[in-house]
């Protein structure tokens, strides 16, 4: 089926079986020729699984599906993706060895990548995974989580990639720096997470760097601001300590997280993970 200057659906129809739910995920799939739409590649061996992806995700952006990770590598070598959605356990090439590998081709590494999972994955299980590029989410999930998570992912790409071709001199003078200082950056954050009036000026005083260094090099790596990344460190905290149900109350999440605001903070949850904060004390 096409419609001229808006695109095409390429369906395929084979006798049914699993193949036939299969195929159809793959080939139903919608193309702009205008490129509007931003590209999802989704890497999940389940079929009934791939298709509820695919649905849930075709609204909004072009989706090609992968059944298994070696697969899904050689087509992340042949074709530029918004993001990369993969299970963990996978045949072949499992999530973890898929990020890997995608992060040693040229070009590629600093696609956003989301690695979905049927256990809790803990902070240590998830070290390498840059904060605010990559991301996991547990099944089940809830469809509006997922979209947030999508959302945030590729609009701090997005700003990545700006701030980049904005800043060229400065990268060029920066090439030494090492992903590493993001771990030094996170760390004082989170010895700090429970200080409400701990200010960039105090990280950036306690990092070694001046805000404006310090503005750099968050920008270049994960596409935020200081004062998005500290943010972001605060609300990954508070959906851990949600999901795990460390605490009964909502006050004693907010104040391990540094944040007072009750109005605050649930605006901010619901933008970041498209849930609110007291859906997990149902």
């Amino acid at each position: 089926e096409s419609t001229f200057g808006k695109g095409s659906v390429f369906t395929l129809r084979l006798p049914y079986n699993e193949i036939e739910i299969a195929s159809e995920v793959e080939t139903q799939v919608k193309t702009t020729t205008s490129g509007t739409k931003p590209k999802i590649l989704v890497v999940e061996d389940n079929v009934e699984m791939s298709k509820f992806l695919s649905e849930i995700l075709s609204e909004q952006y072009e989706v090609t599906v992968s059944f298994d990770g070696a697969d899904a590598l050689e087509k992340i070598k042949t074709q530029a993706y918004d993001l990369i959605s993969s299970d963990v356990m996978m045949p072949k090439i499992d999530g973890f060895e898929l990020r890997e590998k995608v992060l040693e081709l040229p070009n590629k590494k600093d696609t956003p990548f989301i690695l979905l999972t049927a256990k809790h994955l803990e902070i240590d299980k998830i070290k390498g995974f840059q904060l605010g590029i990559n991301d996991y989410i547990v099944k089940p999930f809830n469809k509006n989580e997922l979209l947030a998570r999508v959302s945030n992912l590729i609009e701090n790409s997005n700003h990545k990639k700006a701030w980049k071709l904005e800043n060229k001199d400065l990268i060029d003078q920066a090439e030494s720096y090492d992903t590493k200082l993001l771990d030094k950056i996170q760390k004082v954050v989170m010895e700090n997470i429970t200080n409400e009036d701990f200010k960039i000026e105090d990280l950036a005083k306690e990092v070694g760097y001046s805000q404006r260094q310090l503005s750099r090099i968050l920008n270049e790596y994960t596409g935020m601001s200081p004062v998005k990344f500290v943010l972001e460190i605060r609300l990954q905290k508070a959906y851990q300590l949600l999901q795990k149900k460390v605490y009964t109350t909502l006050s004693e999440v907010k104040y391990d997280v540094g944040i007072s605001s009750s109005s605050y903070f649930n605006t901010k949850f619901k933008d970041r993970f498209g849930v609110m904060p007291s859906d997990f004390l149902t």
